[in-house]
């Protein structure tokens, strides 16, 4: 017999809220795993994968603007961070690489 006052879909309303930050930590762990393991294609694919899940789960539609903003930020950042790094040490990455 079923709940009059919906408790079979509060369990199931409970159980999708707890999928997001769940995943979340999974992923915390890959990467923190993968710090110590030499990273495969595999690995990316894995947590690409999550943080799809995540951003899916947990992002709410009040959300989406900021967090649109902060990750054009984030790669922007990171590109030109990249662009330094390479200009300025460029030369003594290429000369101290193993083969």
């Amino acid at each position: 017999m079923k709940n009059p006052k919906g408790g079979e879909n509060m369990a199931k309303l409970k159980a999708r809220e707890l999928v997001g930050p769940a995943a979340f930590y999974v992923g915390l762990l890959i990467a923190i795993g993968a710090a110590f393991i030499e990273p495969t294609g595999w690995l990316y694919v894995a947590l690409g994968i999550i943080g799809v899940i995540i951003g899916l789960l947990n992002i709410t539609a009040r959300e989406t603007g900021p967090f649109l903003l902060a990750s054009i930020a984030f790669i922007v950042a990171a590109l030109g961070m990249w662009t330094l790094i390479n200009s300025a040490f460029g030369a003594a990455l290429i000369t101290h690489q193993k083969f």
